[in-house]
C-alpha cells in the first residue's frame, strides 16, 4: 500500500529507532498506550502511540489480526518533522476469496492530489493541494475514476476538518490508481475496482493538513470494518513537540542598506539589524556568519530570517561569462539543502543605464530555504538570497513568499565601482 524503504536490519538497530523517533509514550505498567512493534509484526489489541511527522496519533486497536507497516521519511524530500512518514495497520488481502482487505492509515502532510497512471482514461495529474481544508477535500471529492460523497464537516480530536468517501470505478480501473501524496511521496493505493476509501483531511495548523484514512472493499466483513471505525473514533492528535512560533506579519522593506564592500545597496526592512561584510567574498558558502557577506536580519528570529548579499568582480569576463559562473556557483554555496533549482526568473534587463542579467534561484526543494536573486552586470556580479529558517519551515514561507522577495530585488542598485575590491585604473589590464 505504501511506498516503504529497505527493511531495518539488526534487534539494537530497531530498539534505537524505537527510542529515537518516540513512539513510547507510556508502559503497560501504568496502564498508557505503548510503542507500535516492529514494521511487519502483529499488533495486539491495546493502546498505542506513534509519531507520524510532526504528529502524536494515540488509538486503540480493538481486536488481534492486524499487522503494521512502518514507513521512514524519505530524504530524497528533504528536511522531516520528527516521527515516521507514514503508518498502515492492515488485516486480510485482496487477493483472498473473497477478497476481505481492510486498512487503517495515519499519513503526513499532504502535498499532491492525483491520479496515476490512468490519466489515459480519466485524466489525473497534479490538482492540488489546494489553500484550506475545505480545497484539499474538494479536490479530492472531484477526482474522476472515483465515486464520492460530497466532503462534510468533522472534529476529530478536537481538530476541524472534512470527510468524504471515494469508491474506484469499475468502468475505469485499470490495475492500479492512487489519489492523494504526502511530503514522502507517500499515499494509499487501490488495489481493486469498487474498493472503498474514507478519508478524513484535519487543518491542525496553518496550511499544513493531516489525513488520515480507512479503507476497505464490499466483500470485507462488516465486523473488520466496525474495527476500522472503532480505530478512527479512538484516535487523539496533538504535536509531537511543541509548534514553533508563527512569525509576525512580513514588515514592507522601507529602508535603505548601502554595502560598503560590495558595491550593492537595497531596501530592507525597519527594524530589522545590519552586519555589513568585513571583507571582500572569496566564493564558497553564504551563511549567516560568513566575513565577506553582508547580513541583514530580523532581530527575533535572527539566523531562522535574513538578507544576505555578496559581490565578485567580473575579471574581464563577458556579461554571459559571469552569469553562468555564479550560477554554477550555487551548488557550493548551497551547502547543507537540496542543491540549487529552479528558475522564476530569466533574463536580460536595465537597470538605469546599465545592462544585467537576472535569475531567481533557490536553495533546496520546493522553494524551501534560500530564494536567490543571481545578477550580473558588465563589470560586477551578485548574489542576494533571502534566508528563510530551516528547509521547508512553510510558516516562513507563506509570510515571506516570492512576491515580498521580489519587491527587495526591484529595489537593488549595483553600484560595481563602490566595492571594495574593485581594481583601480592602474591596476586593470
Amino acid at each position: 500500500m505504501t511506498k516503504f524503504g529497505p527493511a531495518i536490519a539488526g534487534v539494537t538497530t530497531i530498539v534505537v529507532a524505537v527510542v529515537a523517533l518516540g513512539f513510547l509514550v507510556n508502559t503497560p505498567e501504568t496502564g498508557g498506550p505503548i510503542a507500535l512493534p516492529a514494521d511487519g509484526a502483529d499488533v495486539a489489541p491495546g493502546a498505542y502511540s506513534v509519531d507520524v511527522d510532526g504528529y502524536r496519533y494515540t488509538f486503540r486497536v480493538p481486536a488481534s489480526g492486524w499487522k503494521v507497516k512502518l514507513a521512514a521519511p524519505n530524504p530524497a524530500f528533504g528536511d522531516h518533522a520528527p516521527g515516521l512518514a507514514d503508518v498502515e495497520l492492515t488485516l486480510g488481502d485482496a487477493t483472498n476469496d473473497p477478497p476481505d482487505l481492510a486498512v487503517f492509515g495515519l499519513r503526513g502532510n499532504v502535498r499532491g492530489i492525483s491520479a496515476p497512471p490512468c490519466q489515459e482514461l480519466f485524466g489525473g495529474g497534479e490538482l492540488g493541494p489546494g489553500d484550506d481544508v475545505a480545497a484539499v477535500a474538494a479536490d479530492l471529492a472531484g477526482l474522476t475514476g472515483f465515486t464520492a460523497t460530497a466532503p462534510a464537516d468533522v472534529t476529530v480530536a478536537g481538530y476541524a476538518g472534512k470527510h468524504l468517501e471515494l469508491t474506484v470505478r469499475s468502468d475505469v480501473w485499470c490495475g492500479k490508481i492512487g489519489s492523494f501524496s504526502d511530503e514522502d511521496g507517500n499515499g494509499p493505493d487501490y488495489v481493486a475496482p469498487d474498493q472503498i476509501e474514507e478519508i478524513w483531511v484535519l487543518e491542525v495548523e496553518h496550511g499544513r493538513w493531516r489525513v488520515f484514512d480507512i479503507t476497505y472493499l464490499p466483500t470485507t466483513p462488516r465486523e473488520r470494518v466496525d474495527e476500522l471505525r472503532q480505530m478512527v473514533e479512538s484516535l487523539a492528535i496533538e504535536p509531537a513537540v511543541p509548534p514553533s512560533p508563527t512569525p509576525a506579519p512580513a514588515l514592507p522593506a522601507t529602508e535603505r542598506f548601502d554595502s560598503p564592500v560590495h558595491g550593492i545597496s537595497f531596501n530592507y526592512p525597519s527594524g530589522w539589524q545590519v552586519r555589513a561584510a568585513a571583507e571582500p567574498w572569496t566564493g564558497g558558502e553564504v551563511n549567516f556568519d560568513s566575513p565577506g557577506v553582508d547580513v541583514i536580519f530580523d532581530p527575533t528570529l535572527g539566523d531562522d530570517l535574513y538578507l544576505a548579499a555578496v559581490s565578485k568582480p567580473s575579471d574581464g569576463q563577458s556579461l554571459d561569462e559571469l552569469y553562468n559562473e555564479l550560477r554554477n556557483a550555487l551548488p557550493e554555496i548551497c551547502t547543507g539543502s537540496d542543491g540549487p533549482g529552479g528558475d522564476d526568473s530569466d533574463g536580460e534587463y536595465n537597470v538605469g543605464d546599465t545592462p544585467v542579467m537576472l535569475a531567481f534561484m533557490r536553495c533546496g526543494s520546493r522553494g524551501a530555504g534560500r530564494d536567490i536573486a543571481v545578477i550580473a552586470t558588465p563589470t560586477r556580479g551578485y548574489l542576494v538570497w533571502l534566508h528563510l529558517g530551516a528547509v521547508g519551515d512553510e510558516r516562513l514561507q507563506e509570510t515571506y513568499g516570492n512576491g515580498w522577495f521580489f519587491a527587495v530585488v526591484d529595489s537593488i542598485r549595483p553600484h560595481a565601482n563602490e566595492a571594495l575590491d574593485t581594481p583601480t585604473p592602474s591596476e586593470s589590464p
